[in-house]
């Protein structure tokens, strides 16, 4: 049971954070609203696989409040989990939510802003569950409220990598690569800013869940905190890399260069997928501290 909400957590946060950053990539990156290499036929898939990860966390929540896999099948359950817990109402407006990206991009014709803002309020609806839903009154606001421009960030970031995969991919395919220096240039921009609110909130969100400087390195979430932090670091050093050493050479666009530029993204899309491998495992254990430190 366990491994199966682990794996329903991963791939729900792996599917909204690419159908955030995708349906926002084109308003930054100069690439217009048209497909980029990975368009709104991926997405499709992505909003599919959305729900159904939505469903199969639900799923495992009734599991683990029932007896086992077998409450699955127990209506009563269903409802109760739905309609008598903070968690079950979160859900009901994320399957919503679901529902209606996956209309929105299957419907002919829709433009991608309302994508754009149905899959930003899908991923920060995610603050409403888990540790952040653990406080009340002014510093469960406030965790809530952090945890949510967590969340953005990452989805700016770690799903804005996909789209830039994909137009780099395709520059590479076509020769055309004036349209993939210009979307790097602007995407490192865009992603000082969202590295600069990941580093802010991530310590806001340690200093919640973890509370002492002790618990890091004395207890199993403390620790495994540490690989996640140490794997961010990691993509910190590969995105400095991109900024400072490979965004130089494209004063005048070189296709060696771009090539150097799909390795290293390939790099960071698997360093963020281990980190939120890391994070659907955190979700599942009991936080190192229960509210800020003393």
């Amino acid at each position: 049971m366990a491994e199966a909400l682990i794996a329903s957590r991963l791939v729900q946060f792996v599917t909204v954070m690419a159908l955030f950053g995708t349906a926002l990539f084109p308003y930054y990156a100069g690439t217009g609203r048209s497909p980029t290499g990975f368009g709104r036929i991926p997405s499709r898939w992505l909003a599919g696989l959305a729900l159904l990860s939505a469903l199969a966390w639900l799923l495992c929540e009734a599991a683990s409040m029932g007896d086992g896999w077998a409450a699955v099948i127990d209506g009563e359950i269903i409802r109760t989990v739905l309609l008598d817990t903070e968690f079950g109402h979160v859900w009901l407006v994320r399957l919503a939510l679901c529902a209606g990206l996956l209309a929105g991009l299957w419907w002919p014709g829709t433009s991608q802003l309302p994508s754009m803002m149905l899959s930003g309020l899908l991923l920060a609806s995610l603050a409403g569950t888990g540790h952040a839903a653990m406080d009340d009154g002014i510093p469960g606001l406030a965790h809530r409220a952090n945890q949510v421009t967590h969340l953005l960030a990452a989805g700016i970031w770690l799903g804005g990598l996909l789209p830039l995969a994909g137009l780099v991919g395709r520059s590479l395919a076509t020769g055309r690569t004036e349209l993939a220096t210009i979307a790097l240039r602007r995407f490192s921009r865009v992603g000082y800013g969202a590295v600069a609110l990941l580093i802010l909130t991530g310590a806001v969100n340690s200093w919640f869940l973890v509370g002492t400087w002790r618990n890091l390195s004395a207890t199993d979430y403390g620790r495994l905190l540490l690989v996640k932090l140490a794997l961010f670091t990691a993509m910190v050093v590969l995105a400095t890399v991109n900024r400072f050493r490979l965004l130089p050479r494209l004063t005048t666009p070189r296709v060696d260069t771009l090539v150097d530029f799909r390795r290293t993204i390939a790099a960071e899309l698997m360093l963020g997928l281990l980190i939120l491998a890391v994070i659907s495992v955190l979700g599942t254990w009991a936080p190192a501290g229960y509210g800020p430190a003393s």
